[in-house]
Order: structure tokens, then C-alpha cells, then sequence
């Protein structure tokens, strides 16, 4: 089984220095057995008081070829991230910042993944 795995941090509107910290982060692990993606697992950070885990992106991604994971696979794991979210106040903002930050990991998953079958 491979395994592919990438982080990704957003930081929006902070100046680089000692107190810069990604308002909106996200981690990403595929597992993949043969042709397909077995296991997906995606955290965010920055979004909740604890790590939320991504169950609908990894829904969304789990039984998919990593070869037809393109913009338009990616994109819907990127939607189905917010699913259940509740903004509140002032950060529904972030909604946007980690549908984005998804899509960034599984990109850089999925190249990685592509370099690795060719080598």
C-alpha cells in the first residue's frame, strides 16, 4: 500500500514575523492500494478549538482512481470540507480560506503521487 502525505498553512493578512501563525491549516494523508484511493484522512487546524477532521472531503475522495483526481475531483473533495460547519461571528471567512487550503494539499498529494508511479 503507498501512502501520500502533505500539509499545507494559510495565513491571511498577517505580517511575516514572531507572531505570524496560519489562520487556517490543513493535513492530508491518501492511502493507496493498487489503483485506488483506500483511505483518506484530512485534518484542518485554525478553524475549531480542537483539529476537526474533513469526513466529507475524505468521503469524497475514498474509492477514486488518484489518476482521474483532477481539478474536478479535487474540487469536490475542496466543497464537501465545510460540510456541517457553523461559522460564527467574524470568521466565516475561514470557510473560504480552508476550501482552498484542500485544495492546495490534495493538488500537491496527487503531483507527488504522479511523480512516484513514474520514477
Amino acid at each position: 500500500m503507498r501512502r501520500a502525505r502533505a500539509e499545507v498553512a494559510l495565513s491571511q493578512g498577517a505580517r511575516p514575523g514572531p507572531f505570524d501563525f496560519a489562520v487556517v491549516s490543513v493535513a492530508a494523508t491518501l492511502h493507496i492500494a493498487g489503483d485506488e484511493v483506500r483511505e483518506a484522512r484530512l485534518a484542518a487546524g485554525g478553524v475549531r478549538t480542537t483539529p476537526w477532521r474533513l469526513s466529507g472531503s475524505e468521503q469524497a475522495l475514498v474509492g477514486a482512481r488518484p489518476t482521474d483526481l483532477g481539478d474536478p475531483g479535487v474540487a469536490a473533495a475542496a466543497a464537501r470540507a465545510t460540510d456541517g460547519a457553523r461559522p460564527l461571528g467574524g470568521n466565516g471567512f475561514k470557510l473560504e480560506l480552508l476550501r482552498r487550503c484542500v485544495r492546495r494539499v490534495l493538488t500537491e498529494l496527487i503531483e507527488r503521487i504522479g511523480h512516484e508511479e513514474v520514477a
